[in-house]
């Protein structure tokens, strides 16, 4: 089993452990910072490698990947986007990690008995492995299209679909179907369990594009669950520094248009926007989507992990708002208000007893203001937590065509 395959329960692992990884500091948290980490060993016999996506590096390189969760205390001045040189060894002592070899498994427990910068030789050969410099900016008009007949299609609701502690929104047409995705991810490693849905959980049917809001593997891991249909839509994601991992998915995906461009982009009731963060902060710095009420003032605003503050038109008051980074701490802790419309709603996407403790009760408080709140996990004793938003209480639940035969799409609430 690889980093990136997904054959359902705990895998077993055959791999040779390393003892030397450089690892890209992928996302830091108050306890910890995951790291996203290739054998050292393996990139010295191939220094002239392309770029880890590309289609000439074969599927091998998979087992040479690895996550490894380290205490932040352990990670001194080091940043989120630094590459650091890091030795395990497990008979001498040293901090103990967890090393995970698959997004979808449990971890081994590893020693690292030291962390240092990468030099800035070895950064710029990383950097150039794993960066998506080999994939060229698309225009604001190739995103456009890549959103697809979204001017043209009646939309009648929104989703917020229970993935456990992940992310992945749809807009959903009158019909039933998912038009576009925002994010398809879910819970991995230390949160897979908190994912319940099955292996062939999504529609395609439309042919959706899917906007992913930023790189963090809970936003795109359902990809990897549901095969080889969601590698073969049109992804829209923001250009941002990437680790290994990532950058071998991102080479499984067949149509990706990375954007760069801070113009806010519209397609019909759906708007697209980046956030104002630096570019080292992937939380604050990517993709977010505003929902349009086609027959009134409503707007629904899915923020992916960013705070308020890095999100331009989080001015002014929102019907429904998906609570920015899981019911997590972000940056700025600026808060939205509600228009005050009954169907509005505030939306938590978070799976049960999740190793961050969301939604953060300090979080909840700041947003006393939305009276009518959902969360994704409250609903798991009668099946799934999907969540539907619409523009009036009066709209009658929009239903799967295929009524739960081929997908698990179905709403639980609203």
């Amino acid at each position: 089993m690889s980093f990136l395959d997904y054959r359902g329960g705990e895998g077993y692992y055959d791999v040779e452990l390393p003892s030397r990884v450089f690892a890209f500091v992928d996302r830091l948290e108050p306890e910890f910072a995951l790291l996203d980490s290739l054998d050292a060993e393996w990139l010295a016999g191939n220094r002239r490698t392309p770029w880890l996506g590309a289609s000439e590096v074969g599927e091998e390189v998979e087992r040479k990947l690895s996550a490894l969760e380290v205490p932040t205390g352990a990670l001194e001045k080091f940043q989120e986007c630094d590459w650091l040189d890091v030795n395990l060894d497990d008979e001498r002592g040293g901090v103990r990690v967890d090393q995970y070899f698959n997004l979808f498994a449990a971890p081994l427990e590893r020693r690292v008995t030291s962390i240092k910068p990468t030099s800035p030789e070895l950064t710029a050969l990383l950097a150039r492995v794993s960066g998506l410099d080999a994939i060229a900016d698309a225009s604001d008009e190739d995103v456009i299209a890549g959103l697809g007949s979204l001017k043209d299609e009646r939309v009648s609701a929104a989703a917020v679909y229970d993935v456990g502690q992940g992310g992945c929104n749809a807009v959903i047409s009158d019909v039933g179907f998912p038009l576009l995705y925002f994010d398809l991810g879910g819970g991995v490693q230390a949160n897979r369990g908190t994912y319940a849905l099955g292996d062939r959980a999504f529609c395609f049917t439309e042919d959706p594009p899917i906007v992913l809001s930023h790189w963090d593997w809970d936003h795109w891991s359902s990809a990897q669950r549901d095969g080889q249909r969601a590698h073969d839509l049109t992804w829209i994601a923001p250009r941002q520094p990437l680790g290994p991992a990532n950058a071998r998915f991102a080479g499984k995906l067949k149509h990706l248009l990375l954007w760069s461009g801070h113009k806010p982009l519209p397609a019909g009731p759906v708007l697209l926007e980046r956030c104002t963060g630096a570019s080292s902060n992937r939380n604050e710095s990517g993709i977010v989507m505003l929902l349009h009420d086609p027959d009134g003032d409503g707007r629904m605003l899915f923020p992916g992990d960013a705070g308020y503050a890095s999100v331009p038109s989080a001015t002014g008051a929102f019907t429904s708002v998906v609570l920015p980074h899981h019911g997590g701490a972000t940056a700025g802790g600026a808060v939205v208000d509600p228009d005050g419309l009954v169907h509005g709603r505030l939306v938590c996407s978070a799976g049960p007893c999740n190793s961050y403790g969301h939604p953060s009760p300090s979080v909840m408080r700041a947003h006393k203001a939305w009276t009518q709140r959902r969360c994704t996990m409250d609903r798991r004793i009668d099946g799934l937590g999907h969540v539907h938003l619409y523009w009036s209480d009066m709209t009658p639940d929009v239903v799967t065509p295929c009524g739960g035969s081929k997908c698990q799409l179905g709403s639980h609430q609203r």
